[in-house]
């Protein structure tokens, strides 16, 4: 899109937000950096629907599980050709942590959409900061530090680009803020406004490309929220000519699953159902049949789906196969489920834990595996992703060892629990994007992204780079809260589709939602498009 010419003359700035109800806008995610765009009228445009766009990472424990952090006053400021945030660390209620008092956030960025995050800088030993600020010198390609402690003395020091990894201590005290470090004024009351900069025009072209809400001008069919009652972790296949849909069914507390079959996707929302699958047929599967999805691999088609032979504790990853030239919507033409193993047979995950929403996806021949995993005992450290390669001719044995590829880190991720699952992969000519869902099943719960180069080492986690910020999440679409779980198809037109379910308020029921994609300038979906009515 073409930005404003507003838009083009504007600062951007960046702030925090005063928190909401808890089940709305909770403390740890508006204790995040945001970003506006400041006009020369003195008015501010909100990017990314008024949510956070950077998170601190939670720290790692000994035991494994994670402490999650927040961020207060983030100064943003120019080094080099780069740009930098500093911001105090917080614990999730927007308070001073104790263990990192004297320590700042330290990020880097090229593009205020992608940040790298370093070190902590080190500034009073022992002490609380209370403000911090900086400003860059382009004479002397210098970063001066500026910052204020708990008792009001205010201290600075100045590093000589390129930024050291740690500082330690002030070498002066100054009595004042120099006149550009003052906070800017806004007229809003929800939010405590930081800084500004002024950046080039195609890096303010760049932002808007992917932090404002989108429209297009593409005709599609419309959806109306819900198109399926009670039906979560929807997906969406479209297999010889028709199109098939099945989803978690949360109606009979998760004990069976019924496909529907139309010959376009606007009629599935009125389509018959028929059970292929429940909770009484196989002695190994008595419940909790979560997140099917459907996969085509070779030509045969696969169900790949969780379940417990008891409760809870043992749910794990399964997978069932169709019958050659069966019928999808046949319970006797599915074979009955088996459960995905390791490259030696032992089950994908032992006694500790539990396993599901496994997905799986092809690049370049191979065949690779992404699913959730936790660990119960001896503590519950939270839902984690895992990737594996997977055996094609057997796709239900991996054929390579599970590598950790991310855990719940940010705020949006470990709101109310610490959990990432229900991944799902969309390849592209030269990109693999990974959507995956995080925290709790609530109101709150989100769609982060994953992305990795085609060419690339995907069983190599640094190989892959995280959005700081969700995709899609309870700001993106009026009425709709909570979205998650989401799954793509592409119809026989060639668009691509975003199955996902959500909540119509705080105390509904999950139910399903379909909504066009369309991909910004890094050729990533976006999961907030305004279509047009068709």
């Amino acid at each position: 899109m073409e930005i404003a010419e507003e838009l083009k003359h504007g600062k951007l700035v960046c702030y925090t937000r005063y928190p909401l109800a808890d089940e709305i806008y909770a403390a740890r995610l508006a204790y995040s950096m945001h970003l506006g765009i400041m006009l020369t009228d003195g008015s501010m445009v909100s990017l990314n629907h008024d949510y956070g766009i950077l998170f601190p990472k939670a720290k790692r424990m000994e035991n494994e599980c994670l402490d999650a952090r927040s961020l207060g006053k983030p100064w943003i400021f120019q080094m080099g050709n780069g740009y930098g945030v500093i911001a105090l660390v917080c614990r999730t209620d927007g308070s001073l942590n104790d263990e990192e008092r004297g320590k700042a956030l330290f990020f880097t960025t090229e593009d205020f959409v992608h940040f790298e995050e370093h070190e902590m800088l080190e500034f009073c030993i022992g002490a609380f900061v209370r403000d911090v600020s900086c400003c860059y010198d382009e004479m002397e390609d210098s970063i001066s530090f500026f910052w204020k402690s708990l008792d009001g003395k205010i201290f600075s020091t100045k590093v000589i680009h390129p930024l050291k990894d740690r500082i330690h201590s002030a070498v002066k005290r100054i009595e004042k803020y120099p006149e550009n470090m003052t906070t800017e004024k806004s007229t809003r009351t929800d939010i405590e406004m930081r800084n500004s900069i002024t950046l080039p025009e195609r890096k303010m072209q760049y932002i808007c490309d992917k932090l404002l809400p989108s429209k297009t001008d593409v005709k599609y069919s419309r959806f109306t929220f819900p198109i399926a009652e009670w039906r979560a972790d929807p997906c969406v296949t479209l297999w010889n000519g028709k199109y098939y849909f099945i989803a978690t069914n949360d109606a009979d507390d998760n004990r069976s699953l019924y496909i529907r079959c139309a010959d376009s996707m606007q009629n599935l929302t009125q389509a018959e159902e028929y059970k292929i699958l429940d909770a009484q047929t196989y002695p190994h599967l008595k419940g909790l049949l979560w997140a099917p999805e459907f996969h085509e691999i070779d030509g045969e088609m696969y169900l790949y789906h969780g379940g417990t032979a008891a409760g809870f504790e043992q749910e794990q990853c399964m997978v069932t196969k169709l019958e050659t030239g069966g019928n999808m919507t046949c319970a006797s033409d599915w074979e009955a489920p088996r459960q995905i193993v390791r490259k030696d047979g032992s089950p994908l995950y032992g006694a500790e834990g539990i396993t599901l929403d496994l997905t799986c996806f092809e690049v370049q021949g191979k065949l690779y595996a992404i699913w959730s995993q936790r660990q119960l005992n001896p503590v519950d450290t939270g839902a984690f992703l895992y990737i594996a390669q997977m055996d094609r001719m057997h796709p239900w044995e991996l054929q390579s060892d599970p590598v950790l590829l991310t855990v719940p880190e940010y705020a949006w991720e470990n709101n109310h629990t610490f959990v990432v699952e229900g991944p799902y992969a969309l390849v592209r000519k030269h990109k693999v994007c990974v959507t995956y869902s995080a925290a709790a099943i609530d109101t709150t719960y989100t769609i982060g992204l994953l992305t990795a180069e085609i060419e690339a080492d995907l069983l190599d986690p640094s190989s892959w780079r995280k959005n700081n910020y969700p995709l899609q999440t309870s700001f993106s679409h009026d009425g709709e809260y909570g979205p998650g779980h989401n799954a793509f198809v592409t119809d026989a037109a060639g668009a691509v589709w975003n199955c996902y379910h959500a909540h119509t308020d705080s105390c509904s029921p999950r139910c399903a939602m379909i909504r066009p994609v369309e991909f910004d300038v890094d050729d990533e979906p976006e999961l907030d498009l305004r279509e047009s009515e068709g």
